[in-house]
């Protein structure tokens, strides 16, 4: 089976994103090869996707000793889970990390401005220019985390998603103002906000073809007044595709953030998945993974986390609107397909088990499903009121099979 085989000497990331900075840090202190960072700083960064899980704060204290003083460095705060309102259900529920476990904040500008300087000063060799194609890179591996696509071609659009479009605004509401990512259910999709030292950003994700950017508008204007955000004309509005490249993995390069996919933001997927491309690059290095192998490996992870994400649609929200009536059977065909997996199914039966006197340690480090152990699915089971619909589906499809 064909995989790199071939000795690394110089390992080329390509991107100053968000993408790149996770790229720099890990392969500088996991291989033994030279790194060069190639970017241009001329290319913008994207003020969104600044909410993380734990692998970005663990990686960086792990590469390149930051603390939580660095924060002052990102524009950030520190992140102790997820809180979500107005899904069916409990209404009102953090999904919390465990205790002792910390995720972050941080203003994706300041973190681009703040990683170079530091691995610039740990040797990483950094040049200053645009790439047009991976010819004109002299390395013998390179990590593109150059963006979004310019085409589809080559890219599987992902199955079940309900969400295309998103209404950025940046609430200059200085803070940070709590400790975790507000994520509410709207009547046209839902509403992330992300505190930060200097602002807060605030995102409407909706669907397109369903409702319009102006109802979207107003209604944004109508949650930042209920929950007293400061309304503001820093606003950004666009529409995407979840998707996911056929293949992140060849002998010249592997793709990684916005290049290999790009999935709905709803539990700050992004920096998981970003951290799984790295590590397997390393295992396809040093464990003789093939190509084939590592890009099917990631087909898998992408499809777990899509069906993960879409969990939150399974049982609908307090709003009764064409949106959800969309959203709700997508959930139940992607719940359907999720229970075939011996994976998930033997998760969900621990979280299940733990559901009336929970032992919270044997749920964390025991596997995880689209980046959730059995302690996330316990408690989103929970907040979502959906165990139920969970173990009914794992009985129908145990019973047929």
């Amino acid at each position: 089976m064909k995989g790199l085989s071939k000795r690394i000497n110089k390992v080329a990331i390509i991107g100053k994103g968000t993408a790149g900075c996770i790229a720099a840090s890990y392969f500088r202190k996991t291989l033994n090869a030279e790194i060069e960072w190639i970017y241009d700083s001329e290319s913008p960064a994207q003020s969104v996707g600044e909410g993380s899980t734990i692998p970005l704060a663990r990686g960086f204290f792990n590469e390149l000793n930051m603390n939580y003083s660095a924060l002052d460095y990102l524009g950030g705060s520190i992140k102790k889970g997820i809180r979500k309102i107005g899904y069916n259900g409990v209404g009102d529920y953090l999904h919390e990390f465990p205790l002792g476990e910390l995720a972050i904040h941080f203003s994706s500008k300041m973190l681009q401005d703040y990683i170079p300087k530091v691995l610039d000063s740990k040797g990483v060799e950094i040049v200053d220019k645009k790439i047009t194609s991976h010819d004109e890179v002299d390395a013998d591996y390179i990590i593109d985390c150059t963006g979004y696509p310019k085409d589809m071609k080559g890219y599987n659009e992902a199955e079940f998603t309900s969400v295309n479009a998103a209404h950025i605004v940046q609430s200059p509401c200085r803070g940070p103002l709590f400790d975790y990512t507000f994520t509410v259910a709207r009547p046209f999709g839902w509403i992330f906000a992300i505190p930060l030292a200097d602002r807060t950003s605030c995102g409407y994700l909706y669907n397109k073809d369903i409702n319009t950017l102006e109802e979207v508008t107003e209604d944004m204007k109508a949650f930042m007044k209920e929950y007293r955000f400061p309304y503001s004309d820093n606003i950004n509005s666009f529409e995407f595709q979840s998707y996911h490249k056929k293949e992140v993995f060849t002998e010249r390069a592997t793709y990684n953030g916005n290049a290999a996919f790009f999935l709905e933001p709803l539990e700050a997927t992004s920096v998981g998945t970003i951290d799984w491309i790295n590590r397997t690059v390393v295992a396809m290095m040093q464990k003789d993974l093939s190509f084939k192998e590592a890009n099917s490996f990631f087909t898998r992870e992408i499809k777990q986390t899509e069906h993960m994400i879409m969990l939150h649609y399974l049982n609908g929200s307090k709003y009764n609107t064409p949106f959800w009536d969309f959203a709700k059977p997508r959930a139940e065909a992607s719940a359907k397909e999720m229970v075939q997996s011996n994976l998930f199914r033997d998760i969900a039966a621990l979280a299940l088990k733990n559901f009336q006197e929970p032992d919270f340690p044997s749920m964390i480090d025991v596997g995880e499903y689209g980046q959730w152990p059995p302690y996330s699915y316990f408690q989103n089971f929970k907040g979502l009121a959906i165990a139920q619909k969970i173990d009914d589906l794992i009985r129908e499809f145990e019973t047929s099979s």
